[in-house]
């Protein structure tokens, strides 16, 4: 995907992404109908739906809360 494409399919995305998602396909149908630049941003849409808010999760490793002691 040339650089030109791959700007429009980002710009496409993040106009998509601040739609509701039950709206997303039929704003994506209306402007960039099928091929190579609509399974961008839909491959852009999926792995922002992988991700989530990951950071928003406890690792399980780090104490949550309260002070850390240093060792003297």
């Amino acid at each position: 995907m040339s650089e030109t494409n791959e700007a429009k399919a980002r710009e496409l995305y993040e106009q998509a992404l601040a739609k509701p998602a039950s709206a997303r396909a039929a704003f994506l149908d209306r402007v960039c109908g099928g091929g190579a630049l609509r399974q961008r941003v839909d491959a852009l849409l999926k792995a922002h739906g992988e991700v989530g808010d990951f950071l928003a999760q406890p690792t399980g490793g780090a104490p949550t809360g309260g002070a850390v002691r240093e060792q003297p």
